[in-house]
């Protein structure tokens, strides 16, 4: 899929076009003419006298006339040999957000895509990119809506990488053109391999688990890291026994060998701030995944790594970007298969013991491991992301991710990311007053019961955070849709990326102002 930024529409008709208008319900008559006016010549007749039509039919004393536009109205369809005028309406201008440009785009896109058209011209008020990252949400509207995931087309046949992430095969749609975006051509290419890296999440989390085991991750990984100059080391089962990483290695022990995989994005200048962490779990089958109820089908039991598929996407964003500071992305992999016992007694690296108490805490164990290394590598700020308990989605359902953080600050930096991504945080506390419930009289810790919720997971992950700032997002309802919604198809959703993203940016240049006023003071 071709994305362009053009300055204006040409004069004429483009053969096997759609002409999509977006105007704001509460839009001025001046800033009406503007983007009618950019249609080409032969158009502005048809969509001006359709908006008067809307006009005369909704206006009252107290309307002005355009709230009717609130969804897509087709106004002509072939008004040449294949040609389409489409006009949609953004609502109200005070309340454009992210999440409703995108949805727009993605509601244009759904319609086209069934059609047989080539192109798809996008013109909205200049206004519209006032909004911060404007066009990455039009781009995410209009790329992301198409995946299907590829493992639910009739051929059923994986594909070789450099297809992965290209869902627009057999699509007629070809190309994008955004009329003055307001952004380069390079940023809009860089918008697109953004969303190529969601795709790869998706595609990840979607792909069976007899494919997408730890090695399949290990091979993506090492793509991503001789593209983007990235450092990777990788601990296989030998590895992780010598370092003591049993968590990981108590988990599995069948054909399908463990993985503790570390990516590192190193900026060109030196900083004297210690590295950023970015945790994801790779539980890559679990066989209990229908007992805890992730939906009652199979999706449960490969979905445990959409923590890792995430973060590897981050990786492959983080890497493109470029951020002025070290970045640490953090895999523990494995699939599960053997039983815990109730009682067994697992060392961790650094020597403190837990006492297994109950079902369900493999992916507890692995990120036990995964933060203590994080530590090990002298991480300032960590953000962990799994699918540890099914338990917040009956409290939030599958549209906002709950979040756990040593502190406000580090609460209030995820919320914002997640708010720049269009995708809601949802601070929860860490109740200590439940502290007790992790005492044993055999070992250090002991593991979590699963009647006690995600709360006392959270608390248990605490007590290896060491002095690292750190926050918990839980993406067991959002990683997967039962349904179509706005962007999002039915499927692995890549839901996470965006904010562990913006998250990294957004911390980076919190600590490099407060390091520089520091300096200033000196």
């Amino acid at each position: 899929m071709k994305y362009t930024a053009i300055e204006k529409l040409t004069s004429t008709y483009n053969v096997a076009a759609v002409y999509a208008v977006g105007l704001f319900s509460d839009a001025s008559a001046d800033e009406q003419a503007q983007v009618l006016n950019a249609l080409p010549e032969s158009l502005q007749p048809l969509a001006k006298g359709h908006i008067q039509a809307m006009h005369q039919a909704t206006a009252t004393s107290s309307d002005c006339g355009y709230a009717a536009l609130s969804s897509l109205s087709v106004i002509a369809e072939n008004v040449t040999a294949q040609s389409a005028l489409l006009v949609f309406g953004l609502g109200e201008r005070a309340r454009l957000d992210y999440i409703r440009l995108r949805h727009c785009a993605a509601q244009v896109t759904r319609w086209v895509k069934e059609k047989p058209f080539s192109t798809l011209c996008i013109n909205l008020p200049a206004s519209c990119y006032n909004l911060d990252k404007a066009a990455l949400a039009i781009l995410e509207g209009v790329d992301l809506s198409v995946f299907e995931g590829l493992w639910v087309r009739q051929t059923h046949k994986y594909k070789s990488d450099e297809n992965l992430a290209n869902d627009w095969e057999n699509q007629n749609l070809k190309e994008t053109q955004l009329v003055n975006p307001s952004c380069s051509q390079v940023e809009l290419d860089a918008y697109r391999s953004y969303c190529r890296a969601v795709h790869l999440s998706r595609e990840l989390v979607a792909t069976p688990a007899n494919i997408a085991t730890p090695q399949e991750l290990l091979a993506h990984a090492q793509r991503i890291a001789e593209n983007h100059s990235l450092q990777l080391n990788v601990l296989d089962e030998n590895a992780l026994k010598k370092n003591r990483m049993n968590g990981i290695c108590a988990v599995s022990s069948g054909a399908i060998r463990p993985l503790f995989l570390h990516l590192r994005y190193k900026p060109a200048m030196e900083t004297a701030l210690g590295p950023l962490a970015l945790i994801g779990l790779g539980l890559t089958f679990d066989p209990d995944g229908l007992s805890q109820g992730h939906s009652g089908t199979i999706e449960g039991m490969k979905k445990n790594m959409a923590g890792a598929a995430n973060v590897l996407a981050a990786a492959e964003i983080i890497g493109q970007q470029q951020p002025a500071r070290q970045v640490d992305f953090i895999l523990p992999l494995a699939e599960r298969d053997r039983s815990l016992r109730s009682g067994d007694l697992i060392t961790l690296s650094n020597g403190e013991t837990i006492e297994i108490n109950g079902p369900h805490i493999e992916g507890h164990l692995m990120l036990a491991d995964a933060l203590l290394f994080a530590q090990t590598l002298g991480a300032e700020r960590v953000v962990s992301t799994a699918t540890l308990s099914n338990a917040p989605v009956a409290c939030l359902g599958t549209q906002i991710a709950p979040a756990w953080s040593s502190n406000e600050a580090a609460t209030a930096q995820l919320i914002r990311a997640g708010a720049m991504a269009g995708e809601q945080v949802w601070p929860l506390p860490i109740v200590h007053e439940h502290q007790a419930t992790l005492v044993s009289p055999f070992a250090d810790y002991r593991t979590p019961r699963e009647e006690f919720g995600a709360g006392l997971a959270a608390l248990f992950l605490q007590q290896f955070v060491g002095e690292m700032d750190w926050s918990h997002m839980d993406i067991s309802g959002t990683s997967w849709s039962a349904v179509v919604d706005g962007y999002l198809n039915a499927g692995a959703t890549g839901w996470g990326v965006s904010t562990l993203v913006n998250w990294v940016d957004i911390v980076a240049k919190a600590d490099a102002d407060i390091n520089a006023g520091k300096k200033n003071n000196d």
